[in-house]
């Protein structure tokens, strides 16, 4: 499918931390950048980071990795739950280019890197590039790198650390995602780009992060205090979020935006309604119709939500190892919540995409579809598979993600519908833990219980 799946489990931090901190400082790339003979500036030892989880992990990754220039290191799942990211859920049924969907009811970046001391961290966006152009140079005579997406067009989860530039050359330096260690690139310095922002802004012109420079220290312990948790209250209590896009010149854009958004609990609702409606996958003599959009969409967003899921669940056990033993106990049932909605997620996605292993044979695959619950299944690559499979009563359908069969019904439509059921009450029951952590932080903010339920529930 177009989307990448989430990895199974907790993201490991930047590999080489260490040593890339080490190397920074020998660099001296903490004081300020370094210049060579051909009038290039670069902050060194800036490492390339994971390839995640679509655009606005990507972001968290580049962060993470840009801290290296400075004298500070953070891993990933502190970030994530930090900036309220572990607790947010976002669903746009419109058929949008993917990254926009990778949005924030909370400007991320900003707020985790304020949290951590960086006073000044600030998006510019919508200005001319010679603006740009002398932000960038600001920041990398001082040392410090910015970040910036879609400076690599052909990056389709193009988020990127600007390390340096050489404005004679008209070149910047960027450092990337890898699988495998990338090192430097140098792209042209456009006229103009435009990109996601991680942040309510959505799409923007000319988008750059500024980090800044870290004003205040010793804030490198979670949840330091009630801001993150108020923010992932405020991320799960939810509401709608309106967001722009590129103009709709990408195929996979619907209609151009501006879109509105669902995030939260009230998202679960749109997501049931979906789910539900059996219209959204149809075939026609032969031919699936309306090019797996509902399909491509369950990928994509319920991935990113057991991706969030995941790392919440590894940062609150980080988080409890902190707390005082009563405060801790109640993080662990946070942390748990987070956990089993994570598999919930991963259960309720492989109803709508379903990858039937290679090692299933092609007699085999017809008994492995009757015996399963999920409804859209990508079939292997077997010689004489689709005649065999005729051959049982199943249809199959050419898409631009190969060979699949959907096999449909209400009832796996219901099954589909409690899966669901069972990650909203998991979500309301990790929202009011989280209102109880606040409560023991001091007063209280003004946020509505979504209802009055028992605080003991069954768990499967």
């Amino acid at each position: 499918m177009t989307s990448r799946s989430p990895q199974n489990g907790p993201v490991a931090p930047v590999r080489g931390w260490a040593l890339a901190l080490a190397l920074c400082i020998v660099a001296g790339c903490v004081g300020g950048a370094e210049a060579d003979p051909s009038g290039a500036n670069r902050v060194e030892a800036i490492k390339a980071f994971d390839l995640d989880y679509d655009s606005g992990s990507m972001a968290l990754h580049a962060l993470q990795s840009a801290f290296g220039a400075y004298d500070f290191g953070l891993g990933y799942q502190r970030l994530v739950g930090v900036s309220g990211v572990a607790f947010k859920f976002v669903y746009d049924s419109t058929e949008a280019f993917e990254p926009l969907r990778d949005i924030y009811p909370m400007d991320a970046l900003t707020g985790v890197s304020r949290e951590l001391g960086f006073d000044d961290a600030h998006w510019v966006t919508g200005e001319p590039i010679e603006t740009v152009k002398d932000v960038i140079k600001r920041e990398i005579d001082s040392g410090r790198p910015v970040l910036a997406p879609y400076l690599k067009v052909d990056d389709y989860h193009g988020f990127f650390i600007v390390t340096g530039y050489d404005f004679e050359k008209g070149l910047f330096y960027l450092q990337s995602a890898f699988e495998g260690d990338s090192g430097y690139v140098t792209v042209p310095i456009p006229e103009a780009w435009d990109g996601p922002t991680a942040s309510p802004a959505g799409w923007a012109t000319n988008p750059v992060f500024v980090i800044g420079e870290r004003k205040r220290k010793g804030q490198e312990v979670a949840m330091a205090g009630r801001g993150p948790v108020e923010v992932a209250i405020s991320a799960m209590k939810g509401g709608r979020l309106m967001y722009g896009t590129h103009g709709g010149e990408h195929p996979y854009m619907g209609r151009p935006g501006p879109h509105e958004a669902v995030y939260g609990l009230p998202a679960y609702d749109l997501l049931s309604r979906d789910i539900e409606d059996r219209s959204l996958i149809k075939t026609r003599d032969g031919e699936v119709v309306l090019d797996f959009a509902f399909i491509w969409r369950i990928d994509s967003q319920l991935g990113q939500l057991e991706h969030d899921r995941s790392n919440g669940g590894y940062f609150t056990r980080l988080v409890s190892m902190e707390l005082p033993r009563d405060k801790a106990a109640e993080m662990s049932e946070i942390r748990w919540n987070l956990e089993a909605t994570a598999d919930d997620a991963a259960e309720l996605r492989r109803f709508f995409w379903h990858e039937i292993p290679d090692t299933i044979g092609a007699g085999d695959v017809a008994g492995y579809v009757r015996a399963s619950s999920s409804i859209v299944f990508k079939l292997p690559d077997v010689g004489g598979l689709r005649d065999r499979l005729r051959g049982e009563g199943f249809d199959t359908f050419e898409t631009v993600w190969g060979l699949v069969l959907i096999d449909d019904s209400h009832e796996k439509r219901m099954l589909a519908k409690t899966e669901m059921r069972s990650i909203v009450v998991r979500e309301q029951w990790t929202l009011e833990m989280l209102e109880d952590i606040v409560d023991h932080m001091g007063s209280a903010p003004s946020i509505e219980r979504p209802g009055d339920r028992s605080r003991h529930w069954p768990r499967n």
